[in-house]
């Protein structure tokens, strides 16, 4: 959680305020956003789950395996921490959701995921394709963009007795940008 909080922090979000009045242009807000891109998800992930159905694709048994040892370690961990699973379900999906109805989704999931990965290895690559697609769009490829941070740095060579601090102030850091 820390992590995303952070991560989306730094993308100027406010979680304190009204997400449909903050705005991250001139003509969408965050919640505007956070919607469409939800709503995108899922219809993503529905066209690709009737799209396997009409292709007749089915899960291997050993990804069905994988699968179901997923869940098992992931109740084992939900477990392991004191968590009842029903609870953790209903607390991270919502009030309606049942065991059987997360075992599917996830199924249903790992079957969307294998299927677009079946599409993606069909798509025939060869070198020749590669360099052209490339020589066409070098401008891309070729453009480079970071940042470069200098640290000044001097080890110190001695601190004071029952002391992890340095006997001088040599350890700060210079910071350069």
């Amino acid at each position: 959680y820390n992590t995303n909080y952070q991560l989306v922090s730094m993308l100027g979000i406010d979680f304190t305020g009204d997400l449909s009045q903050a705005k991250i242009s001139d003509t969408q807000t965050w919640q505007d956003y956070f919607i469409e891109s939800a709503m995108y998800a899922v219809m993503e992930e529905n066209y690709l789950m009737l799209a396997a159905e009409e292709a007749g694709f089915e899960l291997s048994e050993k990804q069905i395996s994988d699968v179901e040892k997923s869940l098992s370690d992931f109740y084992s961990q939900l477990s392991a921490y004191g968590y009842d699973t029903e609870t953790y379900l209903k607390e991270n999906y919502g009030a309606n959701i049942t065991v059987a109805d997360f075992e599917k989704y996830v199924m249903n999931d790992a079957i969307v995921f294998y299927y677009y990965q079946e599409l993606i290895s069909q798509i025939p690559v060869d070198d020749a394709s590669l360099t052209a697609y490339y020589e066409a769009n070098s401008k891309i490829f070729d453009s480079v963009d970071f940042k470069i941070y200098h640290f000044a740095y001097t080890v110190p060579e001695t601190t004071e007795e029952g002391s992890e601090e340095p006997a001088d102030e040599s350890y700060k850091l210079e910071a350069k940008t």
